[in-house]
């Protein structure tokens, strides 16, 4: 197992929950899918991915206010969304230098 396969797993979550809310709409984020996002904004929270961390936080606290507010506008929403998609994409990409330079010292290491 690499030594940043667990923070892989997480960025996968993010996305799985990610496409859950697009799929779904601003408008009706199920409450099992805000329970999740609670569970992974406190993970990345552990984990140091504070930005990651904060959208999350941000989004299920308008969603939550969303249910008391009949004139709610999802922009904020939305544009926290697209913040996070860039930042997990971001994030991505350092992870898949960092695994090379990994799989590059290991072959180094057999020749």
């Amino acid at each position: 197992m690499g030594k940043y396969d667990n923070l892989y797993l997480l960025i996968e979550d993010i996305e799985g929950l990610m496409e859950s809310m697009l799929i779904s709409g601003f408008n009706v984020i199920n409450t099992s899918v805000l329970d999740n996002m609670t569970e992974i904004y406190e993970h990345c929270e552990r984990v140091g991915l504070s930005f990651a961390s904060e959208t999350l936080k941000d989004i299920v606290q308008a969603q939550e206010k969303k249910r008391h507010d009949m004139n709610y506008n999802c922009e904020e929403s939305m544009s926290k969304y697209f913040l996070l998609s860039n930042y997990i994409e971001v994030i991505k990409g350092k992870l898949n230098i960092e695994k090379a330079k990994e799989q590059m010292e290991v072959r180094n290491t057999l020749i």
